[in-house]
């Protein structure tokens, strides 16, 4: 296996290898996925602190109808995030964002204006840009804006199930196994031929589905990446999908293991669309806190009564109570073992 470059970030390898755990802050019992950092902040001080992380929706149509997503099942209508309220995005989010990620319920390198909104977040400071994407549009043109300078991000992140060509396609309905291995071989070989490695980082994201063999995935597809990160199959909230492959293989959760969500205490979205959520995975537009087409701003919606009575609710272990409802990433999954077995495969994989 080739050298791997130091990763600019902890991500999947090298992140958390076991549970986090509920924790009692001044004798209240605060939910495991808050920080002890967010909780002090949310209990004493007057403006609660910025958001960590600023997702942004490129999209919100897909090439793919993938059997364990929900985004071909919706009815929110498809459009594309407009240039202007892009720039407004990252006038505010500037000031304090840590990552900002071009991610949502669509395929990011769908829309024409990525790479200008790419070349206009480098330009006003936006720090750690990250595209997740499904890796299905990396042509030579893509790979080209991918590793140039003005509209390179820091991080690509590949979201890729399957350790066969079979698996691969039954999952990625509409994707062309070699078409999508070639894209990020040709990906990482570029990016090796102009010495770039310590620019743009290569990651995969993964799903543990109940069929997936972890040595096969790494020894496939890890060659050609930075890293990879896992994370289990869930029902998504509000999921329409009747299929049986993936009824059988997602990962069943334990309502006695809840530890809600980081999301309404460290990210905020704006979609496609100009609205403003808590969730970049809102694929039916039920989690709206307000709207930037009307003038709302991220920090005014962040702070707004409307949102913190949102973040009271989780951090009450009620977040049932609010539209977040039947979403399955507010609980652990029963083998979560195996989930922290997989991360430690993958790290010692990328370690070697």
């Amino acid at each position: 296996m080739d050298m791997k470059k130091s990763r600019k970030r902890d991500m999947g390898t090298i992140g958390k290898l076991t549970p986090s755990q509920s924790y009692t802050y001044n004798n209240i019992k605060v939910p495991a996925k808050c920080s002890k950092e967010r909780a002090e902040s949310y209990f004493n001080d007057e403006d609660f602190m910025p958001p960590r992380m600023v997702t942004v929706e490129p999209v919100s149509d897909c090439n793919l109808k993938c059997i364990m997503c929900p985004t071909h099942l919706t009815e929110k209508p498809k459009s594309f995030l407009e240039l202007k309220i892009f720039k407004k995005i990252v006038d505010e989010a500037k000031e304090f964002q840590d990552f900002f990620v071009f991610q949502g319920t669509g395929e990011p390198l769908l829309n024409p204006e990525l790479f200008d909104m790419i070349k206009y977040a480098k330009e006003n400071g936006i720090k750690n840009i990250s595209v997740s994407t499904n890796g299905t549009l990396l042509s030579d043109s893509k790979v080209n804006k991918l590793l140039a300078s003005e509209t390179s991000p820091d991080f690509l992140q590949i979201s890729i199930d399957g350790h066969s060509k079979e698996l691969f396609e039954k999952y990625r309905k509409g994707a062309s196994f070699n078409k999508v291995y070639a894209g990020l071989k040709r990906l990482y070989n570029k990016r090796k031929e102009l010495g770039l490695e310590g620019s743009i980082e290569i990651s995969i994201n993964t799903l543990l589905s109940n069929e997936l063999d972890l040595d096969a995935f790494i020894n496939l597809w890890g060659k050609y990446v930075d890293d990879i990160t896992i994370g289990p199959m869930l029902e998504q909230a509000a999921q329409k999908n009747k299929d049986q492959e993936y009824l059988l293989n997602f990962q069943k959760t334990s309502k006695e293991g809840y530890i809600s969500c980081p999301k309404p205490f460290e990210i905020l979205t704006v979609l496609a669309n100009g609205k403003i959520t808590h969730c970049q995975h809102d694929f039916h537009n039920i989690h709206i806190k307000g709207d930037m087409n009307k003038g709302d701003t991220l920090l005014k919606t962040w702070r707004s009564p409307q949102y913190n009575n949102f973040r009271k609710k989780h951090i009450e272990f009620n977040a049932e109570k609010t539209s977040c409802n039947g979403c399955e990433h507010m609980y652990r999954i029963k083998n979560q073992d195996l989930l922290f077995e997989a991360r430690q495969q993958i790290k010692e994989y990328f370690s070697e």
